[in-house]
């Protein structure tokens, strides 16, 4: 099998989050950016290690009375993950992650305070855009636009001596359900 060498990625990611949508549409119309760069949104920096999107369509078979045996399957749900190691103390990431409890960004500090009471937390749900320059063009790059994704994981913050402070980040798409059928959590293009 001969190897076409532009379809092999290599290249980080960068990730934005609280960036507009594109509009829905069967196809939808697909993300935009200069330079990797959405219009709008919070840039979170470029991922330390791998960023790991995981997509998957649950099945469940489908047997027959006639025939022993599985006749076919049927999709039972869809789901998305985003894994990645995050090095900034980024304000709005960690008010995504901490579930939008009390925050305070200010000229002094950026600081969050929470836990106990018996009051309703609002889950903190975004966007999120990530971007990869593709190596052999330039100009060109894959992008991964998750239209509604949730923190869903531990908060696991770190302080080293030896080296520095990342945090594990793990994110669930869930459905926009204001979008069209069919275009309700994702778009994946790499552009030629």
């Amino acid at each position: 099998m001969a190897l076409n060498p532009q379809n092999i990625h290599v290249g980080p990611a960068r990730i934005f989050v609280g960036t507009s949508a594109p509009a829905s549409g069967d196809p939808p119309t697909w993300a935009t950016h200069t330079n990797g760069l959405p219009s709008d949104g919070t840039d979170i920096g470029f991922t330390v290690n791998e960023a790991v999107f995981s997509w998957n369509s649950g099945k469940a078979d489908i047997n027959a009375e006639q025939v022993l045996g599985i006749v076919d399957q049927f999709i039972t749900d869809q789901n998305g993950t985003l894994t990645f190691e995050a090095l900034e103390r980024n304000y709005t990431l960690l008010k995504m992650l901490f579930d939008n409890i009390g925050s305070v960004d200010d000229v002094t500090r950026m600081g969050f305070y929470g836990g106990g009471g018996g009051s309703v937390i609002e889950i903190q749900y975004t966007t999120l855009f990530l971007s990869s320059r593709i190596r052999s063009l330039t100009n060109k790059y894959e992008v991964l636009f998750l239209y509604k994704v949730v923190s869903v994981e531990a908060v696991p913050l770190r302080w080293s001596r030896t080296t520095p402070s990342s945090y594990a980040v793990t994110l669930r798409v869930l459905p926009d359900t204001t979008r069209d059928e069919g275009d309700q959590m994702f778009q994946f293009s790499r552009e030629k």
